[in-house]
């Protein structure tokens, strides 16, 4: 049965509220929206992390060669050359903050190990009642996750990967009819990542092929806000990736992803980039919902990337900026 008073409630919580579930995709039922859409039926974080990645529309499962492959494909993580340290930031609409930070540690026979951290926030949200009239302080929200995965190199080009996940939500200082004061749930989840580079010699047409999949909440987490759980859904992501060649300046890649849950339909991510002699880089790519553009630079131990479009989860939304800072160092795996 539909709570008029909650729905009556939300209607005047004004656009800083809105804006705010619309951007963070609340998995919260009762803090999001009724109806048969499909906002608040995946994770928070499907944007994923890295400047690179979404560049690219977010196309990255067959390449995901650094620490962002805890989220787009733990068996990418084996390819990483030496120890790697990933900050990503992007701010969001109405005060939203995303943030990432990851390191892998590869090993010459052990595979190579990974921990990264993402958190989406926002602060400052006015709360009103059925009346219009302001209640209580400002509220906010942030939501967690903490990644420890493993990638690893199997025979016949074939590598696999696994990422344990922590979520954590929560709701601060609210002043609601049901909800009061600070609410919050954590929750565990398991994905787990194929990656493939076959080595095709007899044709031009079948070299430098990656084929990557994602299979994201394999283990589903729970997340019991009040008297509601959330169960994040069982989500497939398959990825293929083309490198050709460009003499005397470098290469192009070219991917394609294919996104779908049992609770959302089919999306396609399309990306592109051309690597000028691994030093200068330049990215477009298409997100299902629009055009994302990016660059990207090498120096040394350095990496910088950024990118801006729409985020993927909501063509609505305005276009944002991202940036990402990649450091490799120690003796790499020649060394």
């Amino acid at each position: 049965m539909i709570d008029m008073d909650k729905i009556k409630n939300r209607k005047y919580w004004k656009n800083s509220f809105l804006a705010a579930t619309l951007l963070m995709m609340l998995p919260f039922t009762e803090l999001a929206q009724d109806g048969d859409g499909q906002g608040g039926t995946r994770s928070n974080f499907t944007m994923g992390f890295g400047a690179r990645a979404m560049g690219m529309g977010n196309a990255y499962v067959a390449m995901a060669d650094d620490p962002t492959a805890v989220y787009w494909n733990p068996a990418g993580l084996d390819y990483i050359y030496q120890q790697s340290l990933t900050f990503f930031h992007a701010s969001l609409p109405e005060g939203g903050l995303y943030d990432f930070l990851g390191y892998a540690y590869p090993t010459l026979d052990l595979g190579t190990f990974a921990l990264g951290i993402g958190r989406i926030g926002t602060g400052d949200i006015d709360q009103y009642n059925i009346a219009g009239d302001k209640v209580g302080g400002a509220f906010s929200y942030d939501n967690y996750r903490l990644y420890s995965s493993y990638g690893l190199k199997l025979p016949y080009n074939i590598s696999a990967g696994l990422s344990i996940k922590v979520l954590r939500q929560g709701f601060y200082n609210l002043s609601l009819v049901d909800y009061s004061g600070d609410v919050n749930a954590t929750g565990v989840g398991m994905d787990l990542g194929i990656l493939y580079k076959p080595e095709f010699n007899t044709s031009a047409l079948l070299r430098d092929w990656s084929v990557g999949l994602n299979v994201q909440n394999m283990f589903q987490p729970q997340l019991k806000l009040g008297e509601v759980t959330d169960i994040i859904p069982l989500a497939l992501r398959f990825g293929l990736m083309r490198t050709i060649p460009i003499s005397g300046t470098g290469a192009v890649n070219v991917l394609l992803d294919l996104d779908k849950s049992s609770t959302t339909d089919l999306a396609v991510f399309f990306g592109t980039e051309f690597n000028y002699q691994n030093i200068g880089k330049i990215r477009v790519g298409y997100n299902r919902n629009s055009i994302s553009f990016g660059v990207g630079v090498e120096y040394n131990m350095f990496q910088i990337d950024y990118a801006f479009g729409n985020p993927s989860y909501d063509a609505m939304l305005p276009p944002i900026h991202r940036i990402s800072l990649t450091v490799n160092f120690g003796m790499n795996r020649d060394e």
